[in-house]
Order: structure tokens, then C-alpha cells, then sequence
């Protein structure tokens, strides 16, 4: 019997056994797989390098969560660390949020708040809308738990009705 990966192993050098091995191996001859059992060891690298702390791994159901820890600054407050898959994250508020969270009232789903904003690609819109914002904290699904449920939508946080009030003084 094998013995399972503690979070200590995956801080230091470590075979690599993937959950699913036929998804491991397609993703590894695509060439987004650079080597097995590099990769919590990259992303630690990596962090220290950018000068952030070492990032939390933890167990979750059914595989490994990595947290980059990353405190940033949105119109002068200082958000809590957030969850991320990638190494920078954007620390201002673009137009593309500004414009989700201005359009956004009370509880609406995804295909929604696309249809307000004359959005057609679903993708485009969760990249370059939907995930910038709630990465910044400033609108949160009402599912956290399930994220792609059909029942799913995205309510502004505090910090997003700060911003819309701000907003809306601005663009009066």
C-alpha cells in the first residue's frame, strides 16, 4: 500500500502520483505539465522570488489547495489575502470591473450581468470581468461552495458597494 503525500512532502523534492493519471498524462504531453512532482515546489519558488510569503497548502476534498498569499491595495484599502492560480494579480480596479459593478443589483447570475453588459463570449467575460472582480474582493458568489452550479450568482460585497457608490458620484 502507498503511502499518501503529507503537505510537508510537496515543500521538498517528491514523486509525483497523479490522482488521475490519464488527465496527468494528456496534460503533460499538451506541454502544461512541465515535470511530475515540480510543481507545489515551482510555485513555492516562485513566491519567494516575488517576495511573498510561502503559500498555504492544504487538503481538500479530493485534491490539494494552494493559496498564494498577497495582501493588495484597491482605492487605498488593503484587502485580505486571496486565493489565486497565478503568480501576479492585477492590484487596480479596471473598466471591465468597474463596468460589473455598476450594472450589478441585488443577486443576478452570470448570463445576466453578460447580457447587461452586450457580452457575448462567456469566456471573455469570466476572464476579463467576472474573476478580476471577485479576485478583488468586491463581488462573491452566492454558492461559494459548488462554483459552477446552475443556481449560482454574484452579489456585490461591501467593498463593491463602497466602490459603486464611488463610482456613481464620479460619473455624475
Amino acid at each position: 500500500m502507498e503511502r499518501k503525500l503529507t503537505i510537508e512532502d510537496l515543500k521538498k523534492k517528491h514523486s509525483s502520483r497523479p490522482h488521475n493519471p490519464i488527465l496527468a498524462s494528456a496534460f503533460f504531453k499538451g506541454g502544461l505539465i512541465e515535470a511530475w512532482g515540480r510543481g507545489t515546489l515551482k510555485i513555492i519558488n516562485e513566491c519567494k522570488k516575488a517576495g511573498l510569503p510561502e503559500p498555504k497548502i492544504e487538503r481538500t476534498s479530493g485534491g490539494i489547495s494552494v493559496t498564494i498569499l498577497k495582501e493588495m491595495s484597491v482605492s487605498g484599502e488593503v484587502t485580505p489575502p486571496v486565493t489565486t492560480v497565478a503568480t501576479t494579480v492585477a492590484t487596480t480596479v479596471t473598466t471591465t470591473v468597474e463596468k460589473v459593478i455598476l450594472v450589478l443589483d441585488n443577486e443576478l447570475k452570470r448570463e445576466k450581468i453578460q447580457k447587461l453588459l452586450k457580452l457575448k463570449n462567456k469566456n471573455n467575460f469570466i476572464k476579463n470581468y467576472l474573476q478580476p472582480a471577485i479576485t478583488l474582493g468586491l463581488i462573491e458568489m452566492t454558492i461559494p461552495d459548488k462554483p459552477n452550479s446552475r443556481f449560482q450568482k454574484y452579489r456585490l460585497t461591501e467593498k463593491g458597494k463602497k466602490l459603486k457608490r464611488k463610482l456613481k458620484k464620479e460619473n455624475r
